[in-house]
C-alpha cells in the first residue's frame, strides 16, 4: 500500500494534435466527431483494466490509471498511442489521428495545480522535443 509521497496514480495526458485540422477542413461537426472517436476509444480501451478517461479541455483527455509504476504507464501510452493511431473518423479515414502524450506518477501529497503544471511542461517538453510519449 503506497503512503506518504508514494506514487498513488498514474496519469495520461492525451492531446490530439491535429484536432484543428479536421476542424478546418471538415467543420466543427468533423472536429466534433474526431472527438467522440478519441473519448469512445480510450474508454473502452482503459475500461478494460483499472482506469478511467476523461476529456479535459480542447482536444485533450486525462486517463488516470491504477498503477504506481512508471513501466505500467508507458506501457499504456504505448497501447493508446498504438490504438488511437489505429482509430478513424467516419467519412474521413484517410486521415490519420495524431496523437501526443505525457504521464507522471501522482504523488499522494500533490496539488491538483502541481499535477497540471507537471502534466502541461511534460506535454510541452514533448512536442518541443517531437517524442510522441513522454513519461516523467
Amino acid at each position: 500500500m503506497a503512503s506518504g509521497n508514494d506514487p498513488a496514480l498514474g496519469l495520461l495526458l492525451v492531446e490530439v494534435q491535429n484536432l484543428r485540422l479536421f476542424n478546418e477542413h471538415g467543420g466543427i461537426a468533423v472536429g466534433n466527431a474526431l472527438l467522440k472517436v478519441v473519448a469512445r476509444t480510450l474508454g473502452e480501451t482503459v475500461g478494460t483494466g483499472n482506469g478511467i478517461a476523461c476529456k479535459w479541455y480542447g482536444g485533450a483527455f486525462i486517463v488516470l490509471l491504477d498503477t504506481n509504476r512508471t513501466s505500467t504507464l508507458l506501457n499504456w501510452a504505448n497501447k493508446l498511442k498504438v490504438v488511437l493511431g489505429n482509430s478513424t473518423v467516419p467519412a474521413w479515414e484517410t486521415e490519420k489521428i495524431q496523437i501526443g502524450i505525457a504521464g507522471t506518477l501522482v504523488q499522494k501529497a500533490e496539488s491538483p495545480a502541481e499535477i497540471v503544471k507537471k502534466l502541461e511542461c511534460e506535454l510541452h517538453l514533448r512536442t518541443k522535443e517531437n517524442r510522441g510519449i513522454l513519461i516523467v
